[in-house]
């Protein structure tokens, strides 16, 4: 662990004669991290435990794009071993088998003028035996009988599959292959061969031939039970459904459209198909046959009509998309129910309801049509109604209902696991209970003492201003066993409320008043699983975990509530970031721990459900390196009196009692990545070793001042870390990207407390901004109503918020040294913005403004152009805020056409050329 040796002096003693030597000091036994040596450091990833928990594997990962190492660690003795595997796709480099007993991995290999070989090797993890597999592309360990099958690319259409039993026997050929599939139990493998739909069992051997004839089949897909397998013919023609696969004679549906009379003229069934859990039934696609986007014929034009849906780009976008519908088949009439069409394109489908819940959004005004993004703070409204899988008929259960983008902002409808209850959050924020079958519905929720929402958030003002990222959002956290409750967080408490009669009770009970977020967890997972929406059952006759993060102090622990006393019982806790975890068969529990200076490991856990033994070992080099302290939570008010959290990262070879130039970094919310590792790779790196601080404070936007609530959430933060000493209020920065970046041009047009500021792709001019484009998909000015910047009325209505807000409108009062980065090709804040602060500054015969231009970039930048950018930026804040020399870009007073070096004039009237590349 990184905290066991960070600040360790290494003590050497020198004997010349009679002479000693004093000790080295930390900075002369450690060395700087270069940018060679940050692409040396690796991370955990992909981790996996056998089910009997004996076992852990998982990736040393290069986080500078290196090969990756696989790392199989016993985890009751000392046995490790370690495999390059080179260059490869973390997700599928390698696979556990079902018993645990077996690993397959993929190696890639230099063969000299060959190429690259890719070979994949099983392992017995209790032998050491193994056996290689050259040439592989893809692979799966499969069955109780411990097989592997191998897929061996041997044309662009078609590839050879054989299965082998590991390590020695015959291999079963399963000849040329178009599609490879197997069950949720890996005891069955299905594929197709030209047109037939093969199946093999591999508990017993039994291969055969389920369907054969006509076209080629695609998108094999099996239902949960493993049990049933479907596919549909590639030129959409049919669907083949086969159910009964235990028996000698399995039965085999086959349905055609023309076959179902309510079957849409011109439509084929298309891949993507899902069983119903009875498999008596599937939801399937629906496609119009020959479809092509009608094309202009005249080059070059487009047509922008203000009546329309979707402006040109967009529009283009959704036909070549050609997006399927949804129809359900019930494979016992058989019967289709059309699903979706028009504007009622979403289902959501459920594996057991009889009524499933669909929506509409095109009863609205066509803003509503505007795909809301995570930055979405207005609401959509959506029409609601259930329809009926027995005969299609739709009752419409909500009007208008308004739901927020933010997956979790508040709690949308959505049916219990069992089909039977409708659980959503209504107008005023209450959660009702409706039964699907009778319509009866309750309010449960009116008349306990919290709210599930925060008071930034009250769903009446059609507004979500708060981002809580994820932080005790009111989430569905999984359903009773007994079909009795469900549990849902109020932000801070997970309540368990009564989906029949009965009274709600608070599970967690000490959220609110100790200003702690509660979620539940599952352990039995190869890693922590957290609940969020899912149908986890949840029994109150057993014990139930919670994580929690405590918003005063940024401590992060596990509670357990016990179902005798029916109380929660704090287990452990630290600042830092706690993921405790089983093997499924096992009862050893295992912790990931991550914080700022430490790169997250795994740990069995001891008495106290602490982390005990480390059983990840990588990055053992950074013990030779000089490293940042550990990052500070910071909790404090604003002027106003609300609360707020910074996180403040201290420089490398930082001394206590000293005070350090501070870069003021601002977007929304930071204190969510409290202890996320900030690796020499991470983007904060670069800074810290620089010796910079680098304060992240959190910012929640207000309606109609975003501009005002960034300053006043700002400064506050400054405040409390500068209390801390460890800043000094004399050297301060400030910098920011994107929405960030529009808040840094606002700040600066307020206040001269920096020293400099960097503003990247910032909106400068709200009324320029909201009424120009995204990328041509659809014009700003409602854009600007439903998110950032926060403005609640188009312009010709808000023009006094827009003109307090724009910081081109107050340029003449910025003093502070400003560099504007921005791509030309940005497609989310335009170029121009920036151009139009930057014009304004030079007019006003401001010279301390430089605008660099990275052409060809968009609204992110590619790797080496923000290394350049990141270069300038330190460059640049080193001058200002450290006394360093100017940059040549920054003092030479010239502008620079791409390529174009400048000349410097020497002392005596000679010149010299010199270059400025980073």
């Amino acid at each position: 662990m990184m905290s066991k040796f960070f600040g360790r002096v290494r003590v050497v003693a020198l004997v010349l004669g009679c002479t000693s030597h004093h000790a080295p000091t930390e900075a002369e036994t450690l060395r700087r991290v270069t940018p060679a040596v940050a692409k040396q450091w690796k991370h955990v990833s992909s981790e996996q435990l056998s089910p009997n928990g004996k076992w852990l594997v998982y990736l040393a990962a290069s986080v500078g794009g290196g090969g990756s190492t696989l790392v199989i660690k016993s985890v009751h003795g000392s046995t490790e071993r370690r495999i390059e595997l080179g260059k490869s796709d973390e997700a599928e480099s390698f696979s556990l088998s079902p018993s645990g007993r077996w690993v397959a991995f993929r190696r890639h290999g230099s063969t000299g003028k060959a190429g690259t070989a890719v070979v994949v090797t099983a392992l017995d993890l209790e032998t050491g035996r193994s056996c290689d597999f050259p040439d592989v592309s893809t692979f799966d360990l499969l069955g109780p009988t411990e097989q592997i099958v191998l897929i061996s690319k041997s044309s662009e259409h078609s590839s050879t599959a054989s299965i082998h039993r590991l390590c020695g026997g015959p291999a079963v050929n399963l000849g040329m292959v178009k599609e490879v599939s197997t069950n949720t139990a890996r005891d069955r493998v299905a594929w197709t061969d030209g047109g037939q739909i093969n199946e093999m069992d591999l508990r017993t051997g039994v291969r055969r031939t389920l369907v054969s004839g006509g076209d080629a089949f695609e998108g094999l897909t099996w239902a949960s039970t493993g049990d049933a397998i479907a596919a549909v013919r590639k030129d959409s023609t049919a669907l083949v459904a086969i159910t009964s696969l235990e028996s000698a004679r399995p039965t085999v549906h086959v349905v055609t459209p023309k076959d179902l009379a309510t079957f849409p003229a011109d439509f084929g069934i298309v891949a993507g198909l899902e069983w119903r859990s009875d498999r008596q039934g599937l939801y399937v696609p629906i496609r119009k046959l020959g479809h092509q986007a009608k094309r202009n014929g005249v080059p070059g034009v487009r047509l922008w009509h203000g009546g329309a849906d979707y402006l040109p780009a967009d529009k283009r976008r959704i036909d070549d998309q050609n997006r399927p519908d949804w129809g359900y088949i019930d494979l016992t009439a058989p019967r289709f129910i059309r699903l979706t069409n028009g504007h009622l394109a979403t289902v959501e489908r459920h594996p057991s309801a009889a009524k499933i819940l669909a929506y509409d959004v095109g009863a609205y005004d066509w803003v509503n049509y505007m795909q809301i993004g995570v930055a979405s703070a207005a609401p959509q409204r959506r029409d609601y109604s259930l329809v009926d899988l027995k005969d299609g008929t739709r009752e419409r259960i909500l009007t208008g209902h308004r739901i927020w983008a933010r997956s979790g902002a508040f709690v949308l409808p959505q049916l219990s696991p069992d089909g039977r209850t409708i659980v959503y959050q209504d107008g005023k924020g209450d959660i009702i209970v409706r039964s699907a079958e009778t319509g009866a519905s309750r309010n449960v929720t009116a008349e306990l003492p919290t709210r599930f929402y925060f008071p930034e958030n009250d769903p009446k003002r059609d507004w979500f201003l708060k981002d809580v990222h994820e932080q005790g959002q009111p989430r569905i956290q999984g359903w009773s066993t007994d079909r009795a409750h469900v549990l849902v967080s109020d932000h801070y408490d997970v309540w368990a409320l009564p989906l029949g009669q009965g009274s709600a009770f608070n599970v967690t009970g000490d959220g609110r008043t100790s200003n702690k977020w509660y979620r539940r967890v599952v352990l039995d997972s190869p890693v922590q699983t957290r609940v969020n929406g899912s149908p986890n059952p949840v029994d109150f006759n057993l014990e139930i975990y919670f994580e929690w993060f405590d918003l005063d102090t940024g401590e992060q622990g596990i509670a357990r509530w016990d179902p005798d006393s029916r109380r929660l019982n704090q287990l452990h806790s630290e600042f830092a970031d706690l993921n405790y975890f089983k093997a499924r068969d096992s009862k050893s529990m295992f912790v990931s721990r991550e914080t700022s200076i430490e790169e997250r490991a795994i740990h069995k856990v001891v008495a106290g459900w602490k982390p005990g033994t480390t059983l990840t070992r990588i990055n053992p080099q950074k013990n030779d390196y000089l490293l940042p302290a550990p990052a500070r939570y910071l909790t404090y008010r604003t002027e106003s009196g609300s609360e707020r959290h910074a996180l403040l990262y201290l420089p490398v070879g930082y001394k206590k009692g000293r005070s350090y130039p501070t870069i003021v970094e601002i977007y929304k919310r930071f204190s969510p990545a409290t202890h996320d590792n900030r690796p020499p790779t991470s983007y904060l790196f670069p800074y810290l070793n620089a010796g910079f601080a680098v304060l992240l404070p959190d910012i929640v936007p207000q309606l109609d001042d975003p501009g005002g609530a960034a300053l006043e959430d700002v400064n506050a933060g400054i405040d409390a870390a500068v209390a801390t000493g460890a800043v000094d209020p004399q050297r301060l920065g400030l910098m920011g990207e994107s929405f960030g970046a529009f808040e840094t041009n606002f700040i600066v047009t307020k206040t001269n407390r920096f020293k400099a500021a960097v503003s990247k792709a910032g909106v400068s001019n709200l009324w320029s901004h909201c009424n120009g484009a995204y990328d041509e998909k659809w014009p700003l000015t409602p854009g600007c109503q439903r998110s950032q910047p926060y403005l609640s009325k188009p312009w010709w209505e808000g023009w006094n918020d827009i003109l307090r807000n724009s910081p081109l409108y107050h340029a003449r009062s910025i003093k502070t040294p400003l560099l504007l980065g921005h791509g030309s090709e940005d497609d989310s804040v335009s170029f121009a913005q920036s151009v139009e602060l930057f014009n304004t500054l030079r007019a006003l015969g401001n010279e301390n403004v430089v605008l660099i231009e990275y052409r060809g970039q968009s609204h992110t930048f590619d790797d080496a152009t923000y290394a350049d950018f990141d270069g300038r930026v330190i460059e640049f804040f080193g001058h200002f805020l450290k006394g360093e020399n100017a940059p040549l870009w920054w003092s030479n007073g010239g502008s620079l056409y791409e390529g174009e070096v400048p000349n410097l004039e020497l002392p005596g009237g000679t010149t010299e050329t010199a270059s400025v590349a980073h």
